[in-house]
């Protein structure tokens, strides 16, 4: 493993200016190239983290895991992309569009088109998060629907909010792909994803279930109270009455560095494969463009803010996150894939570097400004390092 003291010293800075804790970790074909990470004392300084792999809320980052379950599925010809997903879930076989309210009732009308598998994996199925869809939101809390993530399954009993395949529109759709799994697999989302991915990868601290190891090494989640002041956030982790292959898994930066490094060598890690190489080359590969494509206006400001990760460029969306299809402003490949995770959780794929990038922090509201201030030096400074590497 490298040493990298620029981002050593980046990291310690970010926490001393007010980022609870931090890490960052870069893999290649051959494994780990750096990792490190910081948190702040009890007195607001800089320490070094416990040796100890520390446990994260990976939230979307889970959408990743799933993207890669559903094609393993299809490797089997069990799944058909432009096939209705009501072939395997009846509960969408006739949609309703929301349109608004007349007074306080919802304008509902029924869906032009089925949705399909391909739509409901690329966000243009209509689902939406209330979290960035007003109408949606004022929805769930008229009927006091739970929230999505909240692990029960009326809270996907949600409506679309365009016909299907007309626009793109971030939302729960991997929550249901993780459904189709589940029925398709004839297993639960966690005991498919411990057989088929975590297993042979050895990802031993990745789970949808909190045990008792996890939770003693959980980073806090940290949100600004009243005062200003950043405060841990009181969870329990109760096991859900359903598992959420959007949001779900709790894990370790090293667990998900052996995937990315899987996926960086074609779907095989250690003799074990997970997918074929030509099938990781379709996770990567963007599903739809433009440039409205992973921008979000927030409903709810308090658990995340506007993101526009790309900086208003034209990006695509690919099964396994969003594209750049530009080089990055902060130097990240035309081509790379990413995603993140409610609680600041970062990552990218750049295929022409060859290397996977994860930034971990553990703080809310989603891409507030220190949280992106911090995302974007570190991906300064790794990119930089990257391109000055001898060889």
């Amino acid at each position: 493993m490298a040493r990298w003291p620029e981002l050593d010293s980046y990291i310690e800075d970010a926490v001393s200016w007010g980022v609870p804790q931090l890490a960052a970790a870069v893999v290649g074909p051959d494994g780990l190239i750096y990792r490190g990470s910081r948190q702040q004392g009890a007195d607001g300084s800089p320490t070094r983290s416990s040796e100890a792999p520390a446990v994260y809320w990976l939230a979307s980052m889970s959408k990743l895991v799933t993207a890669i379950a559903v094609l393993q599925l299809w490797e089997r010809d069990l799944l058909q992309w432009d096939a209705p997903v009501a072939t395997w879930l009846p509960e969408l076989a006739s949609p309703s569009v929301l349109e608004g309210f007349s007074g306080q009732e919802p304008a509902l009308r029924p869906a032009a088109s089925p949705i399909t598998l391909r739509q409901l994996m690329t966000h243009q199925s209509g689902l939406a998060y209330p979290i960035w869809q007003n109408d949606i939101a004022r929805y769930i809390s008229q009927r006091g629907i739970p929230m999505p993530g909240s692990g029960k399954i009326e809270s996907l009993a949600l409506p679309l909010v365009f016909d299907p395949g007309t626009s793109w529109m971030y939302g729960i759709g991997l929550d249901w792909a993780g459904q189709i799994v589940e029925r398709v697999s004839g297993k639960t989302l966690e005991d498919y994803f411990q057989e088929a991915i975590f297993q042979p990868l050895e990802m031993r601290d990745t789970s949808f279930l909190v045990n008792a190891s996890m939770r003693e090494r959980m980073v806090d989640l940290m949100s600004r109270d009243d005062t200003g002041a950043m405060a841990p956030v009181e969870r329990s982790f109760p096991t859900p009455e359903t598992f959420m292959g959007g949001s779900g898994l709790y894990g370790t930066e090293d667990d998900f560095s052996k995937l990315l490094t899987a996926l960086l060598r074609g779907g095989e890690l250690a003799g074990r494969r997970i997918l074929r190489t030509e099938t990781v080359a379709l996770l990567l590969q963007p599903q739809v463009s433009g440039t409205h494509i992973g921008i979000l206006r927030t409903a709810m400001p308090r658990v995340a803010a506007d993101v526009d990760l790309h900086a208003g460029a034209e990006s695509g969306w690919a099964l396994g996150g969003l594209v750049n299809l530009q080089v990055g402003a902060a130097g990240r490949s035309a081509g790379s894939v990413g995603w993140a995770g409610a609680a600041n959780t970062f990552f990218w794929i750049d295929q022409k570097r060859g290397v996977a990038v994860q930034v971990m922090m553990q703080m809310l509201p989603f891409a507030n400004p220190l949280a992106l201030k911090t995302l974007a030096g570190a991906e300064e400074l790794i990119c930089g390092i990257l391109d000055n590497l001898p060889g």
